[in-house]
């Protein structure tokens, strides 16, 4: 059941919100008072969308209240109630055209997403917006709209809204899968027709045996192919292993050569080193060695300390030097002194700065005194300008004219004492600096007074630097002189020693090179020997590599017959696959077209099945239909030409069918090709509740905009009596828009009245009647 809505600024509405009932409820008023903008509001609240956008007739943001100003949002607020619970939409519309919902469940927040939201509640009331705007929603003037439509889309909907839709549709997919197999079928048995599956199985045989043939010679080959490469292999052995003597044997030979050019060499060398040394005995040499070397060691020794001694001196010296040049500074310094303190008298100094320091003090006092005169003036003054009676000094009655001369004249004496104050300060600023410089020259005598003291006995101190620094460069200048005298004597001793050492050495290298001549002779002894018992030569060698060279022509003759055989078993092979695959096709093309044949039988025994159900569905469906509307009927017509009224299913069509008598029996005939233009309205509406009963039954709501059109007085008197008594028996909710009044009568009905002053763009204005 829908509870209430409220809209802002939704077309014509500034705020308005309608609460309803179980039952009827009607919304009245003149044309343009925004009675179906409230039901085109319901259908959006709920669906996000009403038939007019749905079928661009509008746009959804031309539903914004635009008078008498344009408003940049609207809202549609929807509270309705579903089993036990309780929900609200809320909706809302920019001026650009965007969208935005919200659902709540008994008050808490369920859905914010548009999508989402519209899904919620078309899974909460079991119905989509499609059947909702044919079976529940009937717009101004679209009672008659499934009278209006052409006859294929009448039965493509009406089928739709009673869910056999589904059955068109599965019929039409089993009858397009049953041609796609007979397609595929047709295709298959025209190939299998030109096969011959038993020529294969006998290609297959002789490939088979063709193949085991060549398989067994192959096997044949590759064992003598495997004797040949292993007698090879030894031969190879054979042949490396020959090569390894060989060239050992040409190594020893090689080797012996060389030792024996060493051998030349060192007696050469012997020859020669004999020679030098004839006349001269090994033992006189090395005992002059030993003796020249004792000499180089001592001279070395007095070259150390003679070296010690004068870098003592040469530190003397430079000692000297510096403490020299250090004592002719401080004599400059000292005569610099003197030449400060020359003429200068510290008496005379310190009296001058007494006498700056009295000056000082003195004009210091003359200012504090002169601030506190200037104090008391200014005190003076400020109790004059007071206009005391009394003078503040003598207590003496003051007329006005005398007091301002006194003030006159105490501000000249003011204007006096500040400029001597300034003066006076300037002065006193003067006697500091003097006294400063007084004090300055005073601490400046004294300090060099002082430092002429540590300089007294300098010159003596010079004189006497001056004869140890002429001593000390004398005993370092004998020093240098024995330093150079002993390093010549050291020179000519390591020249005689090294002259020793070289004859030494020369009877040494004779032993070394005698002891070599002997070890080489050896070796050179032991490689003949080596050499002569390897027995192998070049030619034996050439011959074992002509059998090796016979035998490897012979072995890839071999291999080669091998690599055509088998060439042969792998196109034999290939051949052999082929033709099982050919054989294996042809077996599988069978078994698919036994399943295709059983599956096409299959289909078809299900669509027939399809057929029947659906012709079943729809017998059952407006049999359904039927019934309610021979019970709505006589409520609803007041007159005895149409006795009765039914919904026809043709195979192509849905027809409206009114009864008429004719004789003892009862004719039937399409209500849209006899019937007058309220007649027709009349079986539409008794359609629409028919139509809305059977194909939302758990829903329970109609709406209808303006359901009086065409039909007469009588008419609506029937009809104001079935939506009063008949038809809340059936349906929980009507909506009525009607700018009928006589519809007010309807009982226990809820009446809305909803005005607007459309001359001035006024908004709708909601009363209940």
């Amino acid at each position: 059941m829908i509870k209430e809505i409220e809209l802002r600024n939704w077309k014509t509405h500034g705020q308005t919100k309608l609460v309803f009932q179980k039952g009827v409820n009607v919304l009245i008023g003149i044309m343009g008072a925004g009675k179906s903008s409230v039901m085109e509001a319901i259908s959006f609240a709920l669906f996000g969308t009403f038939p007019a956008v749905k079928q661009r007739r509008v746009k959804l943001e031309n539903m914004i209240k635009s008078r008498p100003s344009r408003e940049e949002e609207a809202e549609v607020k929807l509270t309705f109630l579903a089993g036990n619970d309780e929900y609200t939409v809320t909706r809302k519309i920019t001026a650009s055209g965007g969208t935005t919902a919200r659902l709540d469940k008994n008050g808490a927040h369920f859905q914010s997403q548009p999508i989402r939201v519209n899904e919620e509640i078309a899974g909460v009331l079991k119905v989509d917006y499609d059947t909702f705007a044919r079976a529940v929603y009937s717009e101004q003037n679209g009672l008659d709209y499934f009278l209006s439509i052409a006859k294929g889309d009448r039965k493509k909907q009406i089928d739709g809204m009673l869910g056999l839709d589904q059955f068109a549709a599965a019929e039409e997919n089993c009858t397009s899968l049953i041609n796609s197999i007979k397609s595929a079928t047709g295709g298959e048995e025209s190939v299998l027709s030109g096969m011959d599956v038993a020529s294969l199985n006998r290609q297959l045989e002789k490939a088979v045996s063709e193949k085991d043939a060549s398989a067994k010679e192959l096997a044949a080959l590759k064992e003598r192919e495997a004797a040949a490469k292993s007698e090879l292999k030894e031969m190879g052995d054979a042949i490396e292993e020959g090569r390894k003597r060989y060239r050992k044997k040409e190594e020893l030979s090689k080797r012996v050569a060389e030792i024996e050019a060493k051998v030349q060499l060192l007696s050469g060398e012997i020859m020669k080193a004999e020679e030098k040394v004839r006349g001269s005995d090994e033992a006189s040499l090395k005992r002059r060695l030993e003796e020249s070397l004792a000499e180089e060691k001592k001279l070395i020794k007095e070259i150390d300390d003679l070296e010690l001694e004068n870098r003592k001196l040469t530190k003397i010296v430079a000692g000297e030097e510096a403490s020299l040049k250090n004592n002719e500074r401080m004599a400059s310094e000292k005569k610099a002194l003197e030449g400060q303190v020359s003429g200068k008298d510290s008496d005379a100094l310190a009296r001058r700065l007494g006498a700056a320091r009295g000056e000082l003090d003195a004009t210091i006092n003359k200012i504090a005194l002169n601030r506190g005169r200037l104090s008391d003036i200014e005190g003076s003054i400020k109790e004059l300008e007071r206009h005391l009676a009394k003078c503040p000094v003598c207590e003496r009655e003051l007329g006005p004219e005398l007091s301002e001369r006194l003030i006159s004249a105490k501000r000249k004496a003011l204007e006096t004492l500040k400029v001597e104050i300034a003066g006076d300060e300037g002065d006193a600023e003067r006697g500091r600096a003097s006294v400063k410089k007084a004090e300055d020259e005073i601490a400046a005598l004294s300090l060099a007074v002082n430092r002429m003291k540590d300089y007294e006995g300098v010159e003596k101190a010079i004189e006497a630097g001056m004869a140890r620094l002429s001593a000390a460069a004398e005993a370092l200048k004998k020093s240098s002189v024995q330093i150079e005298r002993k390093k010549r004597d050291l020179e000519h001793a390591r020249e005689e020693a090294q002259g020793y050492r070289s004859g030494a050495d020369l009877y040494k290298r004779i032993a070394e090179h005698k002891e070599q001549v002997s070890e080489y002779s050896k070796l050179s002894a032991e490689s003949k020997r080596d050499a002569e018992a390897i027995k192998i030569t070049q030619g034996e060698i050439d011959a074992l590599q002509g059998s090796f060279a016979e035998k490897g022509a012979s072995l890839a003759k071999t291999s080669a017959t091998i690599s055509g055989i088998e060439k042969q078993v792998g196109s034999l092979q290939e051949n052999i696959e082929s033709l099982v695959k050919q054989i294996d096709g042809i077996k599988e093309m069978q078994q698919r077209l036994e399943r295709r044949r059983a599956l096409a039988k299959n289909l078809s025994l299900f669509k027939s099945s399809l057929i029947e159900t659906e012709s079943f569905l729809r017998g059952r469906l407006t049999q359904s239909i039927n019934s309610l509307m021979q019970g709505v009927w006589p409520e609803l017509y007041p007159y005895s030409d149409y006795t009765n009224l039914r919904l026809s299913a043709k195979s192509d069509d849905y027809a409206l069918e009114a009864g008429m008598q004719s004789g003892p029996g009862e004719e039937w005939v399409q209500i849209d090709a006899v019937a007058s233009g309220g007649e027709r309205s009349m079986a539409c509406l008794a359609m629409r509740i028919a139509l809305s009963m059977v194909v939302v039954p758990n829903l329970r709501w109609l709406i209808l905009d303006e359901p009086t059109h065409n039909i007469d007085s009588t008419g609506i008197s029937k009809l104001i009596n079935v939506l009063g008594d008949t038809l809340p028996k059936v349906v929980e909710q009507v909506f009525i828009i009607t700018h009928d009044d006589d519809l007010k009568q309807i009982a226990s009905a809820k009446v809305y009245q909803l005005d607007r002053d459309k001359g001035q763009g006024g908004p709708t204005s909601v009363s209940e009647l």
